[in-house]
């Protein structure tokens, strides 16, 4: 970013606005390409009985269950624990 300036020094006051502006803008920029490069789904998009269930179907392989859910094995890891769903054997 390059700034003019009329006099030879700025202060807080004169950058208050135009960052601001451009914190912001380019925030919500960098917010939207995330999730529309993001090749997976969130964590918080299956169920409790859905994450069961896929375990179940791959005899407990979290990495094969979170590939076919369309998550990371360390997102579904995480929505384990948050749900209370013990790491049993699912065989």
């Amino acid at each position: 970013m390059v700034l003019l300036a009329q006099k030879t020094t700025l202060t807080s006051s004169d950058l208050h606005g135009l960052l601001k502006d451009r914190t912001f803008n380019r925030s919500a920029e960098i917010h939207s390409t995330a999730l529309q490069n993001r090749p997976y789904l969130s964590a918080a998009s299956h169920t409790k009985e859905e994450l069961v269930a896929a375990l179940k179907r791959n005899s407990g392989n979290k990495t094969r269950t979170a590939r076919q859910l369309g998550m990371t094995a360390r997102q579904l890891s995480y929505r384990l624990t948050v749900l209370g769903i013990p790491g049993v054997n699912f065989s």
